[in-house]
């Protein structure tokens, strides 16, 4: 489960006025693993998804997962439609992968939070 802390410092790096995602090597995740997971929430702070059937590729960065509030099954069909793909491809034969992405942000015009204000 994502704590508050964890989605208030997801908020302060997308209201930042320059942001940067350092992106890891994708890993494939086995069909096998999706299924023992389960449907509890598949998010986590540093993981994002790519998610690709043939030439259609989608990729989503973890923390849009948190900003919204999908589970693992929202966050893998949502990256299925963000490669035109039916939101169940990820059932169906598409290769998932997970990837590390660290965040990198300097702080706007008039964000306290970034510039060291109330947290």
């Amino acid at each position: 489960m994502i704590d508050d802390l964890t989605k208030r410092r997801l908020l302060d790096v997308a209201r930042a006025a320059v942001r940067a995602q350092v992106l890891g090597h994708p890993l494939p995740v086995a069909p096998v693993d999706l299924v023992l997971v389960g449907a509890g929430v598949f998010v986590s702070l540093h993981h994002g998804r790519r998610l690709e059937q043939g030439w259609r590729t989608g990729l989503l960065l973890p923390q849009v997962a948190v900003e919204h509030g999908w589970d693992r099954d929202g966050f893998l069909a949502h990256t299925c439609l963000k490669a035109n793909l039916p939101r169940d491809a990820w059932r169906k034969g598409a290769s998932v992968y997970r990837f590390e992405a660290d965040a990198f942000a300097e702080p706007g015009p008039g964000d306290e939070r970034l510039h060291g204000g109330h947290r």
